[in-house]
């Protein structure tokens, strides 16, 4: 599920992923994937495995440490730039 891109700022993106989070716990059809294994699992269960992406790294705010940060909220994916409008 993407959550954020550059007009995002980190803030923006931290507080969708919460409000996903949330929703995703509250829906017992739905597992937030943070692997493969994670994903096979859900499939195996009849679940809906949810990851998270970036679209580029807008969100980051020019921070590496955001990196870091993005993963451990569930973040799987992230391009480094989005066209035409990359900076």
């Amino acid at each position: 599920m993407n959550v954020g891109y550059v007009p995002h700022s980190a803030e923006d993106v931290t507080g969708l992923i919460a409000s996903w989070r949330q929703r995703i716990a509250a829906d017992e059809r739905l597992r937030l994937a943070a692997s493969v294994d994670d994903v096979e699992a859900a499939g195996r269960a009849g679940d809906v495995a949810v990851a998270f992406d970036l679209e580029d790294s807008g969100p980051l705010d020019v921070r590496l440490d955001q990196v870091r940060h993005f993963y451990d909220l569930g973040v799987r994916t992230m391009t480094c730039a989005r066209f035409p409008n990359s900076r």
